[in-house]
């Protein structure tokens, strides 16, 4: 069963100088450049998850991923200086940042095991930046993708 109330977040954060997503140990999670469009010409809208990578995650998880919910070209992320995060049932993606959906399932299904706690906070809100829990995040995410 998921955490629908889950109040911390894990997220792809974005370092503001460099444009590089960083934790908080300042070693190098991801390599990536952050092209914030200045007008969103698509709105926000949430989708379930796709099926491939939801049968492969359930295969491998036996956690039922039906609830879940995939926000697209989403603003929320960049609240929290992320290109993408997830919490509870839902996966927040900023435009044009579909490539971190697995990786971020992989944090719904942390979530739902009871395995994060908050290791900082960003106005007010709770967040998880653990290299461990990240890396971790990844590597499921890539092997529910490949499975099918």
């Amino acid at each position: 069963m998921l955490n629908k109330h889950s109040t911390c977040i894990q997220r792809v954060r974005i370092d503001t100088q460099t444009s590089t997503a960083v934790s908080s140990a300042n070693s190098v999670i991801q390599l990536q450049r952050a092209h914030w469009p200045k007008s969103h010409t698509r709105k926000e809208q949430w989708h379930p998850l796709p099926s491939r990578l939801r049968r492969g995650m359930e295969t491998i998880t036996g956690i039922d991923l039906k609830p879940v919910k995939v926000f697209y070209n989403s603003s929320k992320p960049a609240q929290v200086k992320a290109h993408a995060y997830a919490q509870g049932d839902s996966i927040y993606l900023a435009p044009n940042q579909q490539h971190h959906l697995p990786h971020e399932l992989g944090h719904i299904i942390q979530q739902a095991m009871g395995m994060v706690e908050p290791t900082m906070e960003i106005d007010g809100v709770a967040i998880n930046d653990d290299p461990e829990l990240e890396q971790q995040a990844t590597d499921l995410g890539n092997l529910a993708l490949n499975l099918y």
